[in-house]
Parts: C-alpha cells; sequence; structure tokens
C-alpha cells in the first residue's frame, strides 16, 4: 500500500466491483444490516470474518443499537454500544459513525 489511509463505505460498491475496493481499503465499516441481506451472514462475527479474509487492517460491523464487532491491531472485539433514550431519527447515524471513526484512531 502506498498510501496514508482509506476508509471506506461498502454499502454503496456493487457486488462486482467489491473485490478491487477491498484490496485499496485500510479501514471497512459496513452495516450488518446491509451485509446480511447482501451476502446472506448469519452473524456479524461471519460478516468480520469474509471481510478479514481480504487482508483488511481494520474492521468495523456496524450494528446500530447492537455490540460493535471488530478487528484492530491483531485482535477481535465485541464492544457493547452505549444505550440512549429517547431517540427520534437515526438516519444518517452509521454515516455520521464511518466519518468519525478515522478520526478517533489511536485515542
Amino acid at each position: 500500500r502506498t498510501h496514508d489511509c482509506v476508509p471506506f463505505d461498502l454499502s454503496i460498491v456493487n457486488k462486482v466491483f467489491l473485490h478491487q475496493f477491498l484490496e485499496l481499503t485500510d479501514i471497512a465499516l459496513p452495516s450488518f444490516d446491509d451485509e446480511q441481506v447482501n451476502w446472506n451472514d448469519p452473524t456479524p462475527l461471519d460478516t468480520l470474518t469474509r471481510f478479514r479474509a481480504s487482508n483488511i487492517p481494520e474492521v468495523v460491523i456496524k450494528n446500530g443499537a447492537d455490540p460493535v464487532t471488530c478487528f484492530a491491531a491483531g485482535e477481535t472485539l465485541v464492544v457493547e454500544t452505549p444505550k440512549v433514550a429517547d431517540i427520534r431519527d437515526t438516519t444518517g447515524a452509521g454515516d455520521q459513525y464511518a466519518a468519525g471513526f478515522p478520526l478517533f484512531q489511536g485515542s
């Protein structure tokens, strides 16, 4: 890899071109619900395993209010998400997560 860092929102990629994008991806942030529909992944861990087969250094499986499943620094983690009361609209929540994630690496 000859670039600094490439995070990529995989929900917009056609299956035909996915492999080409994964070769360039440093941080994959797929949403489990999309992966379950498009690839029939039964669990977030199955999605993680499929992405890890492409040798992506960091994979974070977003899963709405459910725990985040991720691989980083050679370690697989399942991280509970904090419960938030009185949520009115979740439109774009995953996009905001993906946008902010690279900013907090190493913190």
